[in-house]
């Protein structure tokens, strides 16, 4: 097989196409080459001056922007600590009828339930309203024994009561 011979497109000078795959011949190639490195340099340098210069503008926006995002962050935190503290204190115990009552009704509330709870479980203590002191009445209905406040006007309520079919108490104004 003969090898295709095939001159340089810059110098005109005849290479060998089989080994180079070229169309320029090695001294021209390796005068590209260094003349790629020469000028390859000097834009390098150029270009470390430039990507110095463009990080030091980077790390100072990617600063401010970390930092914004942290603020952010400690913010939100504080905000939810707020509202998880406010769901840890004791809420208002549950009654059927109005919620828009003083201390004094709550605690009533409180006692009606822990009441009812004693009294199904078969103790018989004697529980009392906390804003009069008197003691619970019990009353025996066809759904079954019923404790209510004996002074509901106290709470400026018409009546305040717990048991028989009804689950949990009940504050009817």
């Amino acid at each position: 097989m003969t090898p295709v011979i095939r001159l340089c497109t810059r110098c005109g000078r005849p290479h060998d196409y089989e080994t180079d795959r070229s169309s320029l011949c090695q001294s021209c190639r390796m005068a590209d080459a260094e003349n790629a490195a020469i000028s390859g340099k000097q834009s390098e340098h150029n270009r470390v001056d430039e990507t110095e210069h463009a990080s030091i503008l980077q790390t100072r926006f990617g600063l401010a922007l970390k930092l914004a995002a942290l603020l952010a962050c400690f913010g939100l935190l504080a905000w939810n600590i707020v509202e998880f503290r406010s769901t840890l204190k004791p809420g208002r115990p549950l009654r059927w009828g109005s919620y828009n009552t003083d201390r004094e009704t709550e605690k009533c509330v409180t006692n009606l339930w822990k009441a009812l709870s004693a009294f199904q479980q078969g103790d018989r203590a004697v529980y009392v309203c906390p804003a009069t002191g008197a003691p619970y009445q019990l009353i025996n209905t066809a759904e079954g024994p019923v404790l209510e406040c004996p002074n509901p006007h106290k709470h400026k309520l018409r009546r305040l009561r717990a048991g028989g079919k009804l689950v949990m108490p009940q504050a009817a104004k």
